[in-house]
């Protein structure tokens, strides 16, 4: 029987001070892991207050009829900035830095697979969400809500520059998004440690994993529409202005591919903190592991097929509402698994009702409730009824709020003493708990009884509203005071808490078997695991696999506390060989494929956009035999590519770099071919904007198509300046960049097909 291996090298490093200059420029040139997770936290906090004095100052303009105390513009204002700070700057980046911290020592790994490209990560954050309140210096925040219909941002309807900030922002933060979600991916594929297997994963990080699928497949969506946005705004294009041909259901179709799926990436990894809490407390493992952990796969894919049921009242046909009506009733039933699994998991254990607990239990009588009005909007005559009014604003509060934030509160309760190495106070907890409770159910409760009350309005008449409203104002009130109890619990607890020590909750995954806080260094030893429940396997080493897999009265027993004393740097394993996951790719290159998939989402909006408008304008002549033959040159330089990296492998660098000189000319014709083609239509009076919807889609198409391939001839430039001294070991770039440039050339075969070959049919 192997044993713990137990260092005494480990020291617990506290956190870099800002007092001094030296230690603020530590935290800003971090590539930590654990520091880029706590400042994601930190960047968290501050658009919390600022989205949180948006809400209490439309609560205070609604408390009471005609009231006077925000004008309407203003208030649209508030209403967009309120979404999107919540959606895009609180709920999204506060899962992504529990991830940051938590995933690489939860799979025993010592950070993220590529740390520099975290880093970038958190700035694009930090200054996309700046860039956002920097349109007040122009004039006017965003008033077009956080989903931003096009007809509502179209001139001559909103004549600022407020959508042009929402749009650029919103670029910002998904690009930053989509880096750290590709860097998530690759982490938790590739450096498990040994023995963790998919089905032994902690379930927080499996959600994580799900999330990050969504967010580099939806998040393209989003960004399509934005770009597509900016050019209506400074190009002249008409994507969806209705008066020159454009769509404006196009819009949220895009959107919507994008906002229904940005649903789940709100709450799966919250899902995860929960499948990690409730069982730590309730003294049992998680009731039916492999059905929560499937389950949030089948979220995933099925909220990719949901986006319709935004848009029951634009218009559908009958069978479209039918498909997204049935739809929107099945994913319903992965997401009731889960919360049968969290009962099932409590039922017969030994509670321990700390605040966390408190949190986690709550959560699941809220996002209940929450679950329950949402399916009722998959009923399309409800969904018609209902529509764009309040009982809308309660239900997805209770299933974000009530389930999100809910569980944001639990994991920092559970997970504060890990970070910091103190304990926040239970007291304290205690009452931020029932004061949160009992603000929240005040606010939000009573919304569901005022499903006439039309959502987005700024005042009101009627005056059966008014106690209803005075309601949920004193409720937003209280979740004010709750959250001032926890910003006092936090600050008294960094100055004089209780000390945590490595496992103040008797949990068993990985990272309570470093100290709290976690060294630098994390792990000194890679560890080794055996089951799901690492640190049970090295307070029970001679237990029986299946006493620890199933139900069973051992597995209610404490881990003794010395065990994670001083933390342990390998995990007990049990006889029998275990072995590190073997890929045949690189990290880099995986990251690489991932991207491309991303991208190919993007590609799919534009295309989709361009069939739709093709429809409606005449064909015109392009020159598709001189297109032709530049277009072979492309497909061409996949050939010479291909043959640069065999010859490479081969060790034959003289043909390896004359091939890449080659595939670099071929590509550099045939984008002077695309440029020579703008140049022959623009000479015909054809651009952008004066060609219809023609020019509109079609430079739009082709540009983005030629602005992929200039950045894949960067990129072989590069490999060709500092490959002059590679071997068969250097690869991976080499294979990575060609990955990128196969993917263009097999874009520009659709797009060759759709836009030229079509014209001759």
């Amino acid at each position: 029987m192997a044993t713990a291996t137990i260092t005494d090298e480990i020291r617990t490093h506290p956190l870099p001070r800002i007092n001094s200059f030296e230690g603020a420029l530590a935290w800003v040139k971090t590539t930590d892991h654990k520091l880029i997770g706590i400042m994601y936290l930190i960047i968290v906090a501050f658009f919390f207050l600022l989205g949180g004095v948006e809400a209490l100052l439309m609560r205070w303009q609604l408390a009471v009829p005609q009231n006077g105390v925000i004008a309407a513009h203003v208030y649209n204002q508030l209403m967009t900035m309120h979404g999107v700070t919540m959606i895009f700057l609180v709920v999204m980046p506060a899962l992504i830095g529990f991830a940051n911290y938590f995933v690489p020592i939860m799979i025993g790994y010592r950070d993220m697979a590529f740390p520099r490209l975290n880093a970038m990560s958190l700035w694009l954050l930090l200054f996309g969400g700046l860039l956002l309140y920097f349109s007040l210096l122009q004039g006017s925040l965003p008033a077009v809500g956080w989903f931003a219909y096009a007809n509502l941002w179209e001139q001559p309807y909103t004549m600022d520059n407020g959508p042009l900030f929402w749009a650029v922002g919103l670029t910002v933060l998904g690009a930053g998004s989509i880096a750290t979600s590709l860097n998530l991916i690759v982490t938790i594929i590739v450096y498990r440690c040994p023995g963790m297997s998919l089905n032994r994963m902690p379930l927080f990080v499996w959600m994580v994993l799900v999330n990050s699928f969504l967010i580099i497949w939806a998040m393209p969506f989003l960004t399509a529409d934005s770009i597509l946005l900016i050019f209506d705004r400074l190009l002249g294009t008409h994507f969806f202005v209705w008066q020159q041909g454009g769509n404006v259901v196009m819009w949220q179709h895009l959107f919507w591919g994008f906002g229904h799926p940005e649903v789940y990436i709100m709450i799966l990894p919250a899902f995860g903190m929960a499948s990690e809490i409730i069982p730590v407390f309730s003294r049992k493992p998680l009731f039916g592991y492999t059905f929560v952990a499937f389950s949030g796969v089948a979220i995933g894919f099925i909220s990719f097929i949901v986006w319709a049921h935004h848009m029951f009242t634009t218009g559908l046909t009958e069978s479209e509402q039918s498909f997204f009506a049935a739809t929107s009733m099945v994913i319903a039933v992965p997401t009731g698994v889960k919360i049968f699994n969290w009962i099932g998991t409590m039922w017969g254990g030994k509670i321990r009702w700390t605040t966390s607990m408190k949190f986690a239990a709550a959560f699941i009588v809220m996002f209940t409730i929450g679950g329950i009005s949402g399916v009722m909007f998959a009923v399309v005559p409800l969904d018609y009824a209902s529509s764009d009014t309040y009982f809308v604003v309660a239900h997805f509060h209770y299933v974000l709020f009530g389930g999100t934030m809910f569980l944001l509160m639990a994991a920092l309760y559970y997970w504060f003493p890990k970070m910091t190495g103190r304990m926040l106070s239970e007291k304290l907890g205690t009452y931020q708990f029932w004061i949160f409770f009992i603000g929240f159910n005040l606010t939000f409760f009573p919304m569901h009884f005022l499903v006439a009350m039309p959502r987005r309005v700024y005042t009101y008449t009627n005056t059966e509203w008014t106690g209803y409203n005075l309601l949920a104002t004193f409720g937003a009130l209280m979740l004010a005071v709750s959250f001032l109890l926890l910003a006092y619990n936090i600050l008294q607890s960094l100055r004089r808490g209780e000390k945590a020590g490595p496992n103040p909750w008797n949990a068993y995954s990985l990272e309570w078997l470093l100290p709290s806080p976690p060294p630098a260094y994390g792990f000194v030893e890679t560890p080794t695991v055996r089951s799901r429940r690492p640190l049970w396997d090295l307070a029970h080493p001679d237990m029986p696999d299946w006493r620890y897999e199933h139900h069973g009265t051992a597995t209610s027993q404490p881990i003794p506390a010395a065990v994670p004393a001083g933390a342990a740097t390998a995990v007990a394993a049990r006889p029998g060989a275990v072995e590190k996951p073997k890929f045949s790719i690189s990290p880099g290159r995986m990251l690489v494929l991932f991207f491309i998939s991303s991208e190919s989402i993007f590609f799919v909006s534009l295309i989709v956009m361009y069939s739709v408008y093709s429809f409606h304008f005449t064909s015109r002549q392009l020159d598709i035999p001189r297109t032709y033959w530049f277009s072979l040159a492309l497909f061409a330089s996949s050939g010479t590519m291909i043959l640069a990296e065999r010859f490479l492998s081969n060790g034959n660098k003289r043909m390896f770099r004359a091939l890449l000189i080659g595939t670099i000319i071929l590509g550099a014709t045939f984008l002077i071919g695309q440029i020579t083609e703008y140049a022959k239509l623009y000479s015909e009076k054809t651009t952008i904007s004066s060609a219809g919807e023609f020019g509109t889609t079609f430079f739009t198409l082709t540009g983005f198509h030629g602005f992929h391939v200039f950045v894949g001839l960067i990129a072989l430039c590069t490999i060709l300046l500092l490959s002059r001294d590679w071997t068969a070991k250097h690869d991976t770039p080499v294979r990575a960049v060609g990955y990128y440039w196969h993917f263009v050339d097999g874009v520009w075969v659709f797009i060759f097909s759709i836009v030229y070959l079509r014209t001759l049919l």
